[in-house]
């Protein structure tokens, strides 16, 4: 059988740092290049506006148009399957897709911060991902 699965190259510390922990920073930066929402899987059937004391995000990252696609440090992956990956992983019952990134920074301000920020690399890191991904050099 054939799985579609298009690859970043990163180095395990940049995947280690963008699925645990740094996501949060990730997702939007790629969002701004690629104009993909950014989608939140998390453990909690409340929403954040309603109940911020029960939201835990498991996996941030961006959702193509057609909602088939998710792109994280990892690259493009189906949808369902990242998923069922993070189902298994953190137990991910909800996904919710920003509405845009003001949305986003809604959903931030609840968060405690969960690693160090760095912000310059997060962008380097998501025009890399989709230098490689969205426009590849053939």
């Amino acid at each position: 059988m054939f799985e579609l699965r298009m690859t970043y190259p990163a180095t395990k510390q940049l995947v280690e740092r963008y699925t645990c922990g740094d996501c949060y920073i990730l997702a939007p930066e790629l969002s701004k290049l690629t104009g993909w929402k950014v989608a939140i899987l998390h453990n909690s059937k409340n929403s954040y506006l309603k109940n911020p004391n029960a939201w835990y995000s498991c996996h941030v990252f961006c959702i193509s148009p057609c909602g088939q696609w998710a792109l994280d440090i990892n690259g493009l992956t189906p949808l369902k399957e990242m998923k069922s990956e993070w189902i298994d992983k953190c137990g991910a019952k909800t996904l919710y897709v920003c509405e845009d990134l003001d949305d986003y920074q809604g959903v931030l301000d609840v968060w405690p911060k969960a690693s160090s920020y760095d912000k310059r690399l997060a962008r380097q890191t998501a025009r890399r991902i989709c230098d490689k991904i969205l426009h590849p050099k053939e």
